[in-house]
């Protein structure tokens, strides 16, 4: 066996191929947009920009097509604000310095985002993506040359991009119910 592909979030499969003496490969389905923004996860915690509840009670996000802002011990929140009290819609625009060049309202959203255990998930998955001896992505190098870069300067091993992995596999699905895909013509029509 030369190698081992591994989901790059199942991080606990990384003892296996140790185990097996085989070189494991993660494989990421998702963009590496994506990614990008999960291997930047841990700084933006510790920056304060998680459990993304705080950003909406300083109004950096909003509920309902309005704005919520509470008064609150702005000394006691760790987010940086560049204004005293700018708009809902401007904090929504600042740009996230840790992954230019992204805004606060591009940063992803987690159900639980308070809970530290996802905190430590992404941590390790992240971890055993960079000690993986490559990584395959289901992006191509033209749709997110930017992200790409990003990622090949964090990731010491090589990055294979082999997207649009949907094109290879059209009748598998994750559903139960059946897929719609004329969204796809519509998508190839609009060369």
């Amino acid at each position: 066996m030369a190698c081992l592909l591994v989901d790059a979030m199942l991080y606990s499969i990384a003892g296996v191929a140790e185990e097996l003496d085989v070189r494991r490969v993660a494989v990421h389905t998702s963009s590496a947009a994506y990614l990008r923004m999960f291997s930047v996860f841990p700084t933006l915690w510790g920056k304060g920009y998680y459990p993304i509840q705080i950003l909406f009670l300083l109004g950096y996000f909003h509920q309902e097509d309005h704005c919520h802002f509470r008064w609150w011990d702005l000394n006691a929140v760790p987010v940086a604000i560049k204004s005293p009290f700018p708009t809902c819609k401007q904090r929504r625009e600042e740009e996230v310095p840790e992954a230019p060049p992204y805004r606060v309202k591009d940063l992803m959203n987690f159900d639980h985002s308070s809970d530290a255990s996802l905190l430590e998930i992404i941590t390790n998955a992240m971890e055993s993506i960079r000690d993986s001896a490559a990584l395959v992505l289901n992006t191509f190098k033209d749709l997110e040359a930017a992200d790409l870069a990003v990622l090949r300067r964090a990731h010491p091993s090589p990055i294979f991009t082999v997207g649009p992995l949907h094109k290879f596999s059209q009748n598998a699905s994750n559903s139960l119910l059946e897929q719609d895909r004329s969204c796809m013509a519509w998508l190839d029509r609009k060369k």
